[in-house]
């Protein structure tokens, strides 16, 4: 375990999944970190189908509700958008009813939303924006309202830039 570790703080990627192979002991539920290493591994070796593989283990086999979200966050980090979009089918019911995946189909909306705020050649989805504008509301989070209205705003739709930042306002933003 220790080992791997190292190699992964050292970058040593093809290490790291030679070490994996040897000790197939810590490729398990019990052992999440090892699984998270090995998945950046397979990911960063440009083996990401492998990565994807390995995060649907994670998310078929193990159970713990932290560390099924940790798994899908960091997929998002290391694969395309469409491959996260695979993991996310996998997502359960939590105890409230609730997908446990909600705040990380947020996150990834904040960062599509963010991105083209930042990079005004980029744009959004009607799609994405509204899951993101249904979402905001929802929650009434004045940093979700304040993201759409600076989105708004750099796209040349100032009326809507206005209403998302009177909204965060409202929000306490």
């Amino acid at each position: 375990r220790q080992r791997m570790a190292n190699a992964a703080a050292a970058s040593q990627w093809k290490t790291v999944l030679a070490i994996a192979d040897d000790h197939p002991q810590l490729l398990v539920c019990a052992e999440m970190s090892s699984l998270w290493t090995v998945g950046e591994a397979f990911a960063r070796s440009d083996q990401t189908q492998r990565a994807l593989d390995l995060y649907i283990y994670v998310l078929t086999n193990c159970s713990d509700p932290g560390e099924r979200v940790g798994t899908v966050q960091k997929a998002n980090e290391l694969l395309s958008g469409e491959m996260v979009d695979d993991l996310l089918k996998l997502e359960r019911a939590g105890v409230d009813g609730e997908g446990e995946f909600g705040m990380v189909r947020a996150d990834m909306l904040r960062g599509r939303v963010g991105a083209a705020a930042q990079d005004t050649s980029k744009v959004v989805s009607d799609e994405v924006l509204t899951k993101l504008e249904d979402f905001a509301r929802e929650k009434q989070l004045a940093g979700d309202a304040e993201l759409l209205g600076f989105y708004f705003f750099g796209h040349d739709r100032n009326a809507d830039a206005v209403s998302w930042f009177e909204t965060a306002l409202e929000w306490g933003g």
